[in-house]
């Protein structure tokens, strides 16, 4: 997904010079390849999730929404007073958001590692 948004925003940029294509064709390509990635990483975390203590797991927790609301309060007022249209203000604030997605998955599946909590399966 993100190859082929890569691909369209070249072909606009190089074809078509359109200098800044923003928000484009390839931005519904760049979002979609989010949704790939956030299902691979949550897949890891819930095969690996047990691993994970309830302690860890509200800390993780706090962290995670302390983050969004800052990232929240630090983007939604410049991107709202800006006099953009309502799609280029919605895509403005979908990237950061769905990066505070990713990372945080991210970091929770680093954390099944931390303490070292799974055990080596083998043959019995």
């Amino acid at each position: 997904m993100w190859f082929l948004g890569e691909a369209i925003w070249a072909g606009y940029t190089l074809i078509l010079n359109v200098e800044i294509p923003y928000p484009s064709v390839a931005d519904v390509f760049w979002l979609g390849g989010y949704v790939p990635f956030f299902v691979a990483l949550y897949l890891y975390v819930k095969t690996f999730g047990s691993a994970l203590s309830r302690k860890t797991l509200a800390i993780f927790s706090t962290i995670t929404v302390v983050s969004a609301i800052l990232v929240s309060a630090a983007l939604i007022a410049p991107t709202t007073q800006a006099e953009t249209d309502l799609v280029t203000m919605v895509v403005d604030l979908t990237y950061p958001v769905l990066d505070l997605v990713l990372l945080s998955v991210s970091i929770l599946g680093l954390l099944v590692f931390v303490k070292g909590n799974l055990k080596i399966m083998g043959p019995d």
